[in-house]
């Protein structure tokens, strides 16, 4: 009896220990997405919330300024991904900071985030967590800010994902740029096969 019972245990053992290899393996999504995105930012509610001065203010698509982002994502597990961004956003930084100019130019940003996600990619809708770390240069000067925020991966067959996202950024300096918030709508494609369990 005691021989049965040692054998029953010892294979409950082993098939628990097979299924959580079989669990624990590399998730099955796709290896690498790259996307392309439209960017509406907004300096003017950060900016009013901020103040006593001022009246608050939400600000409408006219207030902002907008720019274009390109994206690389990777899964990193089921739920976490890794984004990197280039941003490039239309805007008179110079003339922002006070500076005797009306001169509109591109402000480039390098951005890396890691977003967290409650489901797996297969999910037709998948709402997420974001947040990084960037750096971008505005008309010849450098600052770094923190972005943190939401956004909604939408699934169509594992090969395209809508993406919606806004996030607020804490600047690292405000004499060069304000915090301010970013939306952003775009399509990221795979470009990569799946990895295998």
């Amino acid at each position: 009896m005691k021989q049965k019972l040692t054998m029953v245990l010892v294979s409950a053992l082993l098939v628990t220990g097979a299924v959580a290899q079989v669990n624990s393996g590399s998730p099955d999504k796709k290896a690498s997405l790259f996307g392309i995105h439209l960017n509406a930012v907004d300096f003017v509610t950060p900016e009013t919330f901020n103040s006593n001065n001022t009246e608050r203010k939400f600000a409408g698509l006219r207030d902002m300024d907008f720019g274009l982002s390109v994206s690389y994502w990777r899964g990193l597990t089921n739920t976490i991904d890794f984004a990197g961004k280039v941003n490039a956003t239309l805007r008179n930084y110079a003339g922002a900071r006070g500076e005797s100019t009306a001169k509109t130019e591109a402000g480039l940003e390098l951005e890396p985030t890691l977003n967290f996600r409650p489901f797996s990619d297969k999910a037709l809708i998948n709402p997420f967590l974001t947040a990084g770390v960037g750096a971008g240069l505005y008309t010849g000067k450098f600052s770094g800010y923190v972005p943190a925020g939401v956004g909604i991966q939408v699934n169509f067959s594992s090969v395209a994902y809508l993406m919606l996202q806004s996030n607020y950024r804490w600047s690292l300096d405000k004499n060069i740029m304000g915090n301010h918030i970013m939306h952003s709508i775009g399509i990221a494609h795979n470009f990569g096969a799946e990895k295998k369990k």
